[in-house]
């Protein structure tokens, strides 16, 4: 079984400071973030992805991949701001989005718009936070093969999607890191409101 992200990290940094809770819980959420003392970087990485047809995609499913791909980073980058504003902190938060948030993919139609939602609200949270000095972007990767893609390898290896990479290849693990690791830093100082896409040229076509 592959070990916990979080049991990774505290794995290879022992002095760090864990914490775990639900993200579908709001208000649990809510109270957990605000014991911490200050946040300037924030990534929004939770994300769940079930494959449906749209005629047959039942509301259980909307409802699990709204309230953790789309209402999870709402409140979590809610309380967060709130907190750099009060404290003061000049910050940058970064949502994981997907390409599939810029066009149609055959039964991720719910996935699809979690991830165009994100899109949106990246703009919207920049255009409100930027006068605090609070940076927000998302990053848009093409397939990356983690716990979650590899449950629906089949599928995606039935799409046109790496024979229309002009680079040949989907993205590694260390793409989406050291993009994520650039628009935390001050080297990407006025990149805002911006959605980058990790595609290999996909988007050429």
């Amino acid at each position: 079984m592959e070990k916990q992200p979080w049991l990774q990290v505290l794995g290879e940094v022992p002095e760090i400071l864990t914490l775990q809770v639900d993200l579908r819980d709001w208000k649990k959420t809510r109270e957990e973030i605000e014991k911490l003392e200050a946040i300037d970087l924030l990534v929004n990485n939770a994300g769940v992805c079930k494959m449906n047809n749209f005629l047959t995609a039942p509301q259980g499913e909307l409802t699990e991949m709204m309230d953790v791909n789309f209402n999870a980073g709402f409140n979590v980058s809610q309380v967060v701001a709130k907190m750099m504003i009060e404290k003061n902190i000049s910050g940058s938060i970064v949502f994981i989005s997907s390409l599939c948030s810029t066009f149609a993919m055959e039964k991720l139609s719910i996935y699809s718009c979690t991830k165009s939602a994100l899109d949106m609200l990246t703009k919207c949270m920049a255009l409100e936070l930027g006068p605090h000095k609070i940076r927000v972007n998302s990053v848009n990767p093409t397939v990356v093969w983690t716990e979650m893609t590899l449950k629906i390898k089949d599928h995606i290896n039935s799409m046109p999607n790496l024979s229309l990479t002009p680079l040949g290849k989907f993205a590694d693990r260390e793409d989406i890191v050291n993009t994520v690791l650039f628009l935390l830093s001050d080297k990407s100082g006025m990149i805002h409101g911006e959605s980058i896409r990790i595609d290999g040229g996909l988007g050429v076509h």
